[in-house]
């Protein structure tokens, strides 16, 4: 407990909402009915991101780079929980692995278990991503060569990618305890 009470507002303020982010979103995409709770759990991310951001360094670009690839997932989110559409699923599972990979990049620039934790979750960021991106394009050239079940999952409704919606939001509260952790180790900090 001697540490939490070493650490700056910020600090602390990053560290609670990093947890708080993580055990909404990864608790709350179970349960049908819960979009409020939800969306308060990705604006609790984003905010928590602001200030791991001003710990970690505005000034590098790999941390603004997370910021805006976890804006994008929360704007998917959004979208998806109010239009219901797989390409606004498709946008916050996209956005949630490119978040994972940025964060994990930009910790492979500190020393110690930080950079670690940042090369596991450059393999595990890395891979989502390629399983990902492969996959459309093999939907993408099937649908090109005239396979026309394969195009309509682009107009698919949610349902068609909510498991996949669900794996991401458990990526991104899994990462953000991860980033809690460090953050609460003080791993961040300019001597380190």
């Amino acid at each position: 407990m001697d540490t939490i009470r070493q650490m700056n507002a910020n600090a602390r303020f990053g560290f609670i909402a990093l947890l708080l982010g993580a055990l909404g979103l990864g608790a709350m995409i179970w349960i049908d009915g819960a979009a409020p709770m939800q969306l308060l759990s990705c604006g609790v991310l984003l905010f928590a991101q602001l200030a791991y951001g001003q710990e970690a360094g505005f000034e590098k670009p790999l941390t603004k780079l997370v910021l805006t690839a976890l804006g994008f997932a929360v704007i998917g989110f959004i979208v998806l929980k109010l239009d219901g559409t797989a390409k606004a699923g498709l946008l916050f599972v996209f956005a949630s692995f490119l978040a994972i990979l940025f964060w994990a990049l930009a910790m492979l620039h500190r020393p110690g278990p930080a950079r670690t934790t940042g090369k596991l979750g450059v393999m595990a960021g890395g891979a989502s991503l390629a399983i990902l991106i492969g996959g459309h394009v093999f939907v993408g050239l099937g649908a090109a060569l005239g396979l026309g079940a394969l195009r309509s999952a682009t107009t698919a409704d949610a349902s068609e990618v909510q498991r996949l919606v669900q794996i991401a939001c458990l990526c991104l509260a899994l990462w953000s305890v991860v980033q809690a952790r460090i953050l609460y180790q003080g791993l961040l900090s300019s001597e380190h």
